[in-house]
């Protein structure tokens, strides 16, 4: 895992834009500080409809704080060099994972100030148990602000430090960018005019109210931003103060893209149109929405219409698996029946367990965070990614291993028989067992009925086409059988029956009638 901080950002930045740029696919995932922030009335119910859902989660989003962002490109091809000789050169995945600690934008001004950080008790120890820092969200998290917001704030600090007024500025901010600002005037006034240029580190307050105090208290000198909590301050004549003063918005410009920097991920996730992977995914899109591009929508229609605009290629793990589950071929030995992320993970990757995918495309991890194939960090936003997307790559290769397989058996004009893809049965060119005969079926998949070999099985789909289905519904937490649909009728989504029948030989059963 690489974690990104207000440290590290923006040399990691443009290698997290090129990463999701090329990728096959982006898993993401969010930890966030509250399940039922804002709720008065009971909490959810089994019953309730999607727009009643929506209401219930959009409650939560504005009382809550997004703390983490987990992002796990994967792409497709070739693997790198690994230590294991057999597979150098084999298909598979590679994946990169990204852990993104947020905070909203210091800017110091009562306008834009941020919410205040609210919390469950519940949620803050859920997440603690599983190593979550808080201090680090407060003291490195990086920067954001909605982009309803950006051009807004940029013209207000557009006309520079000498037009701010001290009411412009937040109470708690004031207080503490004078009390830092007093230390520098002590460093300053020791000095005597010996040194006409001063370099201040480890500021730790409102970097554009610390610049424009110490402008107001010094009006010999200039102050140039360095980094979040650096600044270089120049003693200049009275002359160059005041062309400064007209001309230098070095500060403006650089305060507008450190405070905004974290959107950049966003921005770039909305642009590429990259399929869009997570597990429970309402949840996460709905934070990604309010944290990075503007206040949720009141309506339900309205929501429905901007997310499906902003991500038109979302795909919910838990959706499509709670579908596999109840797919009488692919789930023969109930790989896709756990309920949970870490749980369906363990099933389909863990060799003990995992039967049907024995022979299932290989992942490769980035060498930066190889631990995580060895190790579980539940809970870690780019961990819980990344299982995402191993999840998604399993049934689409269950899914894709399906479709050849009947393909396959009506081309030899048999009957497809359920199958597992574990051992390389059928060598040496032999036929398919008749319709009707009887074999039995081991769940570790000792005997098989109609398996593939491994090089077709190891061959990674080129595309998404065999889950297109799914794209657009978002499961609803619990409640089985209903979905919400962002390109029709939620009813549509809502009928299991239609989902079961979705692979069965009587027809395809379109779900979601949602443009390709």
């Amino acid at each position: 895992m690489v974690s990104v901080t207000r440290e590290n950002i923006k040399e990691l930045l443009p290698e997290i834009e090129a990463s999701i740029a090329d990728s096959f696919f982006v898993a993401i995932d969010t930890e966030f500080s509250g399940l039922n922030l804002g709720l008065e009335e009971s909490r959810e119910s089994r019953f309730d409809s999607a727009e009643q859902r929506y209401t219930r989660l959009r409650k939560n989003v504005k009382e809550a704080s997004l703390l983490q962002l987990g992002i796990t490109c994967f792409f497709n091809g070739p693997l790198g060099e690994s230590t294991d000789a057999e597979e150098n050169g084999e298909i598979g995945y590679r994946a990169t994972c990204y852990n993104v600690v947020l905070a909203p934008a210091d800017t110091g001004l009562l306008e834009f100030e941020a919410k205040p950080l609210a919390a469950e008790w519940g949620a803050m120890r859920f997440l603690r148990s599983h190593h979550f820092d808080l201090n680090q969200v407060v003291s490195v998290g990086v920067p954001h602000m909605k982009a309803m917001d950006i051009d807004h704030f940029a013209q207000r600090i557009s006309r520079g430090t000498a037009a701010l007024q001290h009411n412009d500025i937040d109470k708690d901010s004031l207080r503490q960018a004078e009390s830092e600002v007093q230390q520098l005037q002590r460093i300053i006034d020791a000095d005597a005019g010996k040194t006409t240029e001063f370099v201040f580190e480890n500021l730790k307050c409102a970097p554009y109210i610390v610049h424009a105090l110490l402008r107001e208290v010094q009006p010999e000198m200039w102050t140039i931003p360095l980094t979040w909590n650096s600044l270089k301050a120049v003693v200049v004549n009275p002359a160059k103060r005041a062309e400064l003063e007209q001309t230098d918005r070095t500060l403006e410009e650089w305060v507008v893209q450190e405070s905004t920097i974290g959107g950049r991920i966003f921005a770039k996730l909305v642009e590429e149109r990259k399929a869009i992977v997570g597990f429970q995914l309402l949840s996460d899109m709905l934070f990604l929405i309010d944290t990075f591009y503007g206040e949720l929508p009141k309506s339900y229609t309205g929501f429905k219409a901007l997310i499906g605009d902003l991500f038109p290629n979302m795909y919910d793990g838990k959706t499509i698996t709670q579908m596999l589950s109840r797919h009488e071929r692919i789930n023969t030995f109930g790989h896709f029946d756990s309920p949970s992320l870490l749980e369906l993970y363990s099933t389909l990757t863990t060799p003990r367990t995992s039967g049907m995918f024995a022979h299932a495309p290989l992942f490769q991890l980035d060498i930066r965070h190889t631990h995580y194939g060895c190790e579980t960090h539940a809970h870690e936003a780019a961990f819980d990614a990344f299982m995402s997307g191993v999840v998604f790559v399993h049934a689409i290769f269950a899914l894709s291993a399906d479709k050849l397989a009947e393909a396959r058996a009506l081309a030899a004009h048999t009957t497809t028989h359920p199958f597992d893809l574990t051992r390389e049965s059928n060598q040496g060119g032999s036929a398919p067992p008749p319709a009707g005969s009887a074999r039995r079926v081991m769940r570790d998949g000792s005997s098989t009925c109609h398996a593939l070999p491994p090089l077709v099985l190891r061959q990674v789909p080129q595309d998404i086409e065999t889950v297109l289905a799914y794209r657009g519904l978002l499961y609803i937490h619990m409640c089985a059988d209903k979905c919400l649909n962002i390109f029709g009728d939620d009813e549509q989504a809502n009928r299991s029956k239609a989902w079961v029948r979705l692979f069965s030989t009587d027809g395809e059963v379109p779900v979601a009638e949602s443009p390709v």
